[in-house]
């Protein structure tokens, strides 16, 4: 059971330098933003020393914060914030896939307009009611 313990990846033993890294080319190269989410597994390892399992959880939340990341602390195992975290990332994917729809339907509307007031095409309208020819009586039917 001890050897398990040391196999918990809370103790932060990712190698920051080399996350900076790819951290930094991830926001250089990609066209636009993203969400980070830093996840802890393996949380139902952590029960017999509670005020480490603080320390470590403050740590990580801290480490997660300095790259303006979401941080969650799961447990396959026992499935604890698993559904969670993954209700999270679809939360977040919906939201910002309906933002991008109504800017680009904004987009589109506000060309659209514009386009119409910039034309020089006839534009044909409707005479008012008062003007428009009468029916005949025998169309009434």
């Amino acid at each position: 059971a001890d050897s398990e313990k040391s196999l918990v990846p809370l103790s932060i033993t990712l190698p920051c330098l080399c996350f900076r890294s790819w951290l930094q080319e991830a926001r250089e190269f990609c066209t636009s933003t993203f969400y980070i989410f830093l996840v802890s597994t393996k949380k139902d390892l952590i029960v017999d020393d509670v005020e480490e399992y603080k320390v470590k959880e403050k740590r990580a939340a801290q480490f997660a914060e300095s790259f303006e990341a979401e941080y969650w602390s799961t447990s396959s195992r026992t499935g604890e914030n698993v559904e969670e975290l993954f209700s999270r990332i679809a939360s977040v994917t919906f939201e910002r896939v309906m933002k991008s729809e109504i800017e680009a339907t904004n987009a589109i509307q506000e060309t659209t307009s514009q386009l119409a007031q910039n034309s020089s095409l006839i534009r044909l309208k409707s005479p008012p009611k008062s003007k428009r020819p009468k029916k005949p009586s025998c169309c009434n039917r």
